[in-house]
């Protein structure tokens, strides 16, 4: 019933999915105040965990997507390796024709032939330098 396995995972490099959840490993990004993951990922354009303003003396730098593990980065021998972590203030936008959202809705609908209850949005989109896309 309860998971006593550790919340932080120390690891040598990135994981490509948790090992517990199967789901992808992202970055954790600190200095984020009260953001949400939703409010990061529509000013960003990025996906990301908010890890909060309170950096701690062993970081951990990566979060799979569904929350249940963290991973701390560490040199082969097990000891701290030294880290740079994500800062909201160093974090630049990325491109908008990333920006695709698409749900099992959509796959539903299309499967079904029910193409009216399918939604198309049209976004305008003006950069901070001006740029319109």
């Amino acid at each position: 019933m309860f998971d006593r396995r550790p919340r932080v995972i120390d690891v040598e490099r990135k994981p490509v999915k948790c090992p517990v959840c199967k789901s992808r490993v992202v970055d954790i990004i600190y200095g984020t105040g009260d953001m949400t993951e939703v409010e990061f990922f529509l000013k960003y354009r990025r996906e990301g965990m908010m890890g909060g303003d309170n950096i701690p003396r062993r970081p951990p730098i990566w979060e799979c997507v569904c929350g249940c593990k963290r991973f701390r980065k560490v040199n082969p021998d097990g000891t701290d390796a030294p880290v740079k972590v994500k800062m909201m203030k160093n974090l630049r936008k990325a491109p908008a024709e990333l920006i695709n959202w698409k749900t099992s809705l959509v796959e539903a609908a299309v499967i079904n032939q029910e193409y009216d209850t399918i939604h198309h949005y049209k976004v305008d989109i003006e950069t901070e330098l001006g740029e319109k896309e």
